[in-house]
């Protein structure tokens, strides 16, 4: 298999000085070094033809590092998003988002309505992901996507927790509140969720409620319901990944 490195960080245990006994073995660092000098080849996002050295369908899934809190890393993305939709019809994108966060994006894909960026943005204050760049990118590519046929077209999907929680609560609330007549188990969780403030306990023992209630939620949400359900669950995930963090 080949590697495509933009950049690469390599970390090991300083090497052992060689035994007179047994031949001198290379340390991890080394063994990654000579890995990424033998299959990488070097990438202009003004010609991306180059990776056509790879056989990309001899793959299902693609992925694409990234260095933290570094500008270039939005054009390279959006160069790989558009190589791969034009050339091998990728339409799914994994993001480094939570659930709720890409579900909005998917709506602002749809619509345009560019106000859903701005709240998103907003409320990424203080975050890495608060940059011009971040949100230059989503309106790059939301351009770009509606130039598509409908088909053809990228659709976004949060894997990372919803670190945003009020963010998440405020998506799911919408979610819920579709004009329909709410059975009681529906309403206790929609008044949790659009609580001005609320416990992250209250949030887990909502999240347990719902659960314990898949039924009666399959049967309002109906075809919303898969979103309703990833979207909470990345909420409780992000909740357990806190707890854990101050217990260790």
């Amino acid at each position: 298999n080949r590697l495509i490195s933009s950049g690469t960080w390599i970390t090991a245990t300083s090497p052992q000085p060689p035994s007179s006994a047994a031949p001198v073995r290379k340390t991890t660092a080394e063994v990654y070094k000579d890995h990424v000098s033998e299959n990488a080849v070097t990438l202009s996002l003004d010609n991306m033809e180059v990776l056509s050295v790879i056989n990309f369908d001899d793959y299902n899934v693609y992925f694409v590092g990234e260095m933290h809190a570094t500008a270039k890393n939005t054009d390279i993305k959006l160069a790989f998003i558009k190589y791969l939709n034009e050339n091998y019809g990728v339409r799914y994108i994994f993001e480094e988002y939570g659930y709720c966060s890409a579900f909005k994006l998917n709506e602002y894909f749809k619509s345009g309505d560019a106000s859903i960026l701005a709240e998103q943005l907003k409320d990424l204050k203080g975050t890495l992901s608060y940059s011009k760049e971040h949100y230059d990118f989503y309106v790059n590519l939301y351009e770009w996507n509606k130039t598509l046929p409908e088909n053809e077209r990228i659709f976004l999907i949060g894997v990372d927790l919803q670190h945003q929680i009020r963010y998440g609560r405020k998506v799911l609330s919408a979610i819920l509140d579709n004009g329909k007549e709410m059975p009681k188990n529906v309403e206790n969780i929609y008044n949790v969720l659009t609580a001005d403030k609320i416990s992250q306990d209250d949030l887990s023992a909502a999240f347990d409620d719902f659960c314990e209630n898949e039924e009666v939620f399959k049967d309002y949400l109906s075809e919303s319901y898969m979103d309703f359900y990833f979207g909470f669950r990345s909420i409780q995930q992000r909740i357990e990944y806190n707890k854990d963090i101050n217990s260790g």
